[in-house]
């Protein structure tokens, strides 16, 4: 079996996981399933051939030093994925998620319309929580992408950060560094 077209068929089937352990076929999440495909099982040797020359020497490094190390993998013109690889029950085993090229749009995930007036916020923290495979990573950037394409927003950060924020940091700084000096040396 090879990775690259169990991770092209991941990508077609547009599951977001592809999880490989020995002992089990490999398995796909679609819409938050984890789905068998109708293959054998899968060889703890098939699992090591398939994600060991993926890694560079570092990455080889790390695994054996740690007995688990995370990864990008590319496929050009497909997709991206975060790999994860580790030992468990003395076998490895590999997870790998599917981050896709094209960033959608807020009102393509059916957010709330509030959501997307977070982007604007002058200040503050916002925290995006849920379970894995909920959807933080794919809603904050479709909230990064919703802010870069507005030219109301951009103008108005970049007022912010170019002239505000590092002017008046840096010279509370600069003033405090000299009055510091003042009083060492009296």
């Amino acid at each position: 079996m090879d990775l690259t077209e169990l991770l092209k068929f991941v990508t077609k089937k547009e599951a977001s996981d592809l999880h490989l352990k020995p002992g089990r076929p490999p398995l796909l999440r679609v819409n938050g399933r984890l789905v068998p495909l109708k293959t054998d099982p899968l060889q703890p040797k098939e699992i090591e051939d398939m994600v060991l020359p993926i890694l560079t020497p570092y990455q080889r490094d790390k695994l054996q030093q740690n007995y688990a190390v995370d990864i990008g993998y590319g496929i050009t013109g497909v997709a991206r994925f975060r790999g994860n690889i580790y030992l468990q029950r003395g076998t490895w085993t590999a997870v790998f998620r599917r981050i896709p090229f094209q960033i959608p749009q807020v009102a393509a995930l059916n957010l709330p319309d509030a959501l997307e007036t977070f982007a604007d916020l002058p200040a503050g923290l916002v925290l995006v929580t849920g379970p894995t495979g909920s959807g933080k990573s794919t809603t904050l950037a479709a909230l990064t992408r919703s802010r870069s394409t507005s030219s109301r927003s951009r103008t108005r950060s970049s007022t912010f950060s170019r002239t505000t924020w590092p002017r008046s940091r840096s010279a509370r700084w600069a003033r405090t560094r000299s009055r510091s000096r003042k009083r060492s040396r009296t």
